[in-house]
This record gives C-alpha cells, sequence and structure tokens, in this order.
C-alpha cells in the first residue's frame, strides 16, 4: 500500500550549505520558487532558430535510444522518500514540480532502460529538448586586447533512460566495476550529454560546438575541427553504454575517445597513460561503421520546467556493493546543472574546455588550479584555453 506524501508549497529547506551554493547559482533562488511556477515559455522566433539547426542522432548498433521524459520516463517511475518508501507511482509533471526541491525525494525508474536497440530503433520516436541563451561572450583575464561579441547558444538534450559506464575499461576497472554495479545501468536516466551550437548573433551558421560528456566538456570551432553540414543538421553519434554526444567518425571503424568521470583527472584525457579507477574509453560508432540514426523531435520546455531544474535525483540512488550511496550512482538533478557554477555561461565554458590533446602545458595549469569539483580555481583555465579559442577564431575569420 503506497503512503501518499502531501505536497510541498513551502519554501524549500532542509538541503546542506554546500548543495544550496551548487543549486541556487545554477537555477534561481529558492526564495523565488513556487510550487506551480513552470516559467517563460520559448519564444517562436527562438523555436524556429532551434529546428534549424537542431542535430541528427546515432546511437551505437547495439546502444540503447533516447526517450521521451514525459511519456516514456516519468510514467515508469514511483516516488521514494529517504527511508525508500514509494510514495507515489507515475507521478505527473505538476508533482513533480512540487517535490522538485523537497530533499526528502528521489525518483525511481521501473521500466525497460532499452525499448529497442541500435538499428532496431530505426522506427522508434525520440524527443529533444531545446532551448536558446543570449550571451556576450567576452575574452578572458589577462587577454589583450579585450573583445566582446553578442552570442546566441543553442542547446539540444536528450534523454536516456540509464547510463552505463565508457565500453573499454582495463581488466582491474572491470572486475571491481561489476562487484560494484551493473556497467549497462551505472545509474537511471541519462539527461546531462547535451549539444551547444554557439552562433554570433547575426550569423548563418554555427561558429563552435560545445559537447557535454561524463564530468567534462569539449570544444570544437567550426571550419578548423569540423566542416558545418550543407543541410544544417550536425550528425551527433552518442557512444556505446556511456551514451555521450560526440562528433559522428569517419570510416568503417568506431573511434575511441578516453574519458574520466572527475574532471580533475585531466592527465589521462588530454595525455593518455594508465586510465584513473573513473575512466576509461567510449567507443563511438558513426554512420559508415554501424550506427543508426534515431529520428527525434524537439519540444520546448518552460525555462522553469522540472525536468530543466529539479534538485531532486531524477533516478534511483543506486549503491556500491548494495550498501553505501554514492554520487557516481546516483540519479541526477535537472538538465541546467554543471559541474560549476562559478562557470555557469556556456560562451565561458567554451572557452574554459577548448582542449587540445597532447597539451602538457595544459595539464600543468589544471593540475596546479583544480583538485576537484569544490576546491577549483578556474581562472588560470579559463585563460589559457580561452586565450587560444580567441586566436583560433580570429584564424578562421569568425566570430
Amino acid at each position: 500500500m503506497l503512503a501518499i506524501a502531501a505536497p510541498v508549497w513551502a519554501e524549500p529547506a532542509g538541503w546542506p550549505p554546500e548543495a544550496l551554493a551548487f543549486f541556487e547559482p545554477l537555477t534561481y533562488p529558492s526564495s523565488a520558487w513556487q510550487a506551480d511556477d513552470f516559467g517563460q515559455e520559448t519564444p517562436e522566433a527562438d523555436r524556429v532558430l532551434l529546428e534549424r539547426f537542431q542535430p541528427r542522432v546515432f546511437i551505437a548498433p547495439k546502444g540503447i535510444p533516447p526517450i521521451d521524459f514525459y511519456r516514456n520516463y516519468l510514467p515508469q517511475t514511483v516516488v521514494r522518500n529517504s527511508r525508500k518508501h514509494i510514495v507515489r507511482a507515475a507521478p505527473d509533471r505538476t508533482y513533480l514540480k512540487q517535490i522538485e526541491r523537497d530533499p526528502r525525494f528521489y525518483l525511481d525508474f521501473r521500466g525497460n532502460i532499452a525499448p529497442c536497440r541500435g538499428g532496431g530503433c530505426r522506427d522508434h520516436r525520440a524527443m529533444m529538448y531545446g532551448r536558446l541563451y543570449r550571451e556576450t561572450m567576452q575574452t578572458p583575464p589577462g587577454h589583450e586586447p579585450a573583445r566582446a561579441t553578442a552570442v546566441m547558444v543553442l542547446k539540444y538534450n536528450v534523454a536516456f533512460a540509464a547510463s552505463g559506464l565508457p565500453a573499454r575499461l582495463a581488466w582491474y576497472q572491470g572486475v571491481v566495476a561489476r562487484l560494484i554495479g551493473d556497467l549497462d545501468i551505472w545509474h537511471e536516466l541519462d539527461i546531462h550529454g547535451a549539444v551547444h551550437l554557439l552562433v554570433k548573433s547575426g550569423d548563418e551558421r554555427p561558429f563552435a560546438v560545445l559537447l557535454a560528456q561524463h564530468n567534462h566538456f569539449r570544444t570544437y570551432l567550426v571550419g578548423r575541427d569540423l566542416t558545418w553540414p550543407a543541410d544544417g543538421h550536425l550528425s551527433v553519434c552518442y557512444a556505446e553504454r556511456s551514451n555521450e554526444p560526440y562528433l559522428c567518425p569517419n570510416g568503417s571503424q568506431p573511434a575511441r575517445h578516453r574519458a574520466v568521470g572527475n574532471p580533475k583527472h585531466i592527465r589521462y584525457l588530454v595525455l593518455g597513460g594508465r586510465a584513473p579507477l573513473t575512466g576509461g574509453e567510449d567507443t563511438v560508432y558513426g554512420p559508415e561503421s554501424g550506427a543508426a540514426e534515431v529520428v527525434c523531435g524537439i519540444e520546448f520546455l518552460p525555462d522553469r520546467d522540472p525536468l530543466y531544474v529539479s534538485w531532486i535525483p531524477l533516478g534511483d540512488k543506486l549503491r556500491v556493493f548494495g550498501v553505501w550511496q554514492n554520487f557516481y550512482r546516483t540519479g541526477p538533478p535537472g538538465m541546467d546543472m554543471n559541474t560549476w557554477p562559478s562557470l555557469k555561461k556556456y560562451s565561458d565554458i567554451a572557452q574554459f574546455w577548448y582542449v587540445q590533446d597532447g597539451d602538457e602545458a595544459l595539464v600543468r595549469i589544471f593540475e596546479h588550479a583544480i583538485k576537484g569539483f569544490e576546491d577549483a580555481n578556474l581562472t588560470p583555465v579559463l585563460s589559457y584555453n580561452g586565450a587560444r579559442l580567441w586566436r583560433d577564431l580570429e584564424s578562421t575569420g569568425r566570430p
């Protein structure tokens, strides 16, 4: 029998200071929160632009497809409280909004993570969530001459029912990981693998692509790192098992990309070598090596929708060895959450993560300035990578 939790109408409370310091800057203050406030709708002009540049989605031959969060995922969840008791089955969007900032609750998915796989998903219909941000992109601290330009950031997210570990792990990682949990369902719900297109106001096509992968990003410049497609729709390939977005590779063989769960392991990410315990290699199939395209509609949710701004985990709190709670195995909060609240602007994130493989100088700067999620001085890395990004933009004549 279910115990039904009363909706939360008062100002959310009970979060520790470190949680508030993370969530509020990335969303909005608790004093402005209301249980029935879904925010502003997407303007029609923004919708037209987002549709114009909507990326194409490809998954691995055995990959699971993106889904529709509100039609496929949420109706197959239950809401649990801090004692793991079920307090609501099949919650709807209105109920989720009411509890989105209550630390007593989290979601637990009860459905099948794979309604189809790979080539069998050609008739599957998924959903992509599009938003547009207007920012002033500025040169980083210390860059001369100082410059600023108005940019639009077109952000696209898809949702997967689960996220697995990278497909390629060292033997010892595989042994430990299998003891800890399910390699295919490392945590429920995967919504943070976003694609961002940076467009200078008045331009006809993007000048940069920013991909959110694991707990780090990578930035690519159009005309230098990739050629913009003639039809305006960038092809994005999602890695086998981890479901992280990458530029689609060419050729008959899949590509391998180093990946880490904690950005402090920048040395492995940039230089390679022995993988840390939370690192591995993503396997990315392109259209010529077996990737299957999945047709995605596009949806424009209001800007305070719980899928974007929820503080509570939108998936189960899976445990290590079935005993200990762990950040890496807990379902994610809303799509608006990034690694560091002080690096909120996407144009700053694009500069910060303009990373070049083999850059030993960057690794030294990064390791000195950034020790982890909470101990991080971002300015030296932003200055170093941002200066190179602006130099490379100038060499391509943009932005």
